[in-house]
Order: C-alpha cells, then sequence, then structure tokens
C-alpha cells in the first residue's frame, strides 16, 4: 500500500512537471504565432513597397531599390516559411506530450482505483482479525 502511494505521489509529481512543461510549450507557440503574424506583416509591407515601385520605376536606382525589395521579400518568405516548419514541428510535440500526458493520467487514475481496492481489503481484513479477536476472547473466557 506505502508502494502504491509513493508510485502516485512520484506520478503526480512527474504530472505537475509535465504541466509547467505544457504551459511552456502554450506560450512558445503563442510567441512563435506573434513572429509568423509579424513575418507575415513584414512580407506584405514589402510587397506594398515592391508595388510602389513598379509604379515608379523611372531609373536605374530604382531598379536597383527593385532588387533590393524582391531580395528582401524572398529572405521574409523563407523566414516564414521556416517558422511555419518550426510551428509544424512544436505542434507534432505538443501533440505527443499531450498524448503522453494522458496515458500518465490513465496510469494515475489506474493506481488510485488499485489503492482504492487495497483499503477495501485491509478494512476487510481488519473486521475479519477483530472478529476473530473477539472469538478468541470469547473462548478464552468460556475456557475460564
Amino acid at each position: 500500500l506505502e508502494v502504491a502511494r509513493s508510485a502516485l505521489e512520484d506520478v503526480q509529481i512527474e504530472l505537475d512537471a509535465k504541466k509547467a512543461s505544457l504551459q511552456i510549450c502554450q506560450t512558445e507557440l503563442e510567441r512563435l504565432d506573434n513572429e509568423n503574424r509579424d513575418l507575415r506583416e513584414q512580407v506584405h509591407v514589402a510587397t506594398c513597397e515592391l508595388d510602389e515601385l513598379r509604379r515608379a520605376v523611372a531609373g536605374a536606382d530604382v531598379m536597383e531599390q527593385l532588387d533590393v525589395c524582391r531580395t528582401t521579400i524572398m529572405d521574409l518568405q523563407s523566414q516564414l516559411e521556416a517558422q511555419k516548419a518550426e510551428n509544424r514541428k512544436r505542434v507534432i510535440e505538443f501533440a505527443e506530450f499531450r498524448r503522453s500526458h494522458a496515458r500518465r493520467m490513465d496510469a494515475v487514475e489506474r493506481l488510485e482505483r488499485q489503492l482504492a481496492e487495497k483499503d477495501r481489503e485491509l478494512a476487510h481484513a481488519k473486521a475479519s482479525l477483530d472478529a476473530l479477536e473477539q472469538m478468541l476472547q470469547s473462548c478464552s473466557v468460556q475456557k475460564m
């Protein structure tokens, strides 16, 4: 019974640690979503600037600026794609963590049921022992 209680406490400690890790993952996912949003906005701004430059094409300097904008847009798109890949990876990790967490919770529930069953068995054994002790006392009294 003590071993089961100790195991249950160990599982609870691990569960608390996993909950904290889950919160960190969720915060990180939110931060990554914000970064994604910022990168999309930068791509949009760069695209708008590119469109403005196209309308204002009037010389070699403008063409250089246009090339810079294209490069910036391509860089930002690459960053966005990398961020998307990282986010997908984190989502997969988060899903794996949730499955693992669910398995641990199932294990905790099983241990709690086993502990309750052992408590019932112990109570029954104590009641049987008390009854036997009363019978023994009764027999001792009758022999005297």
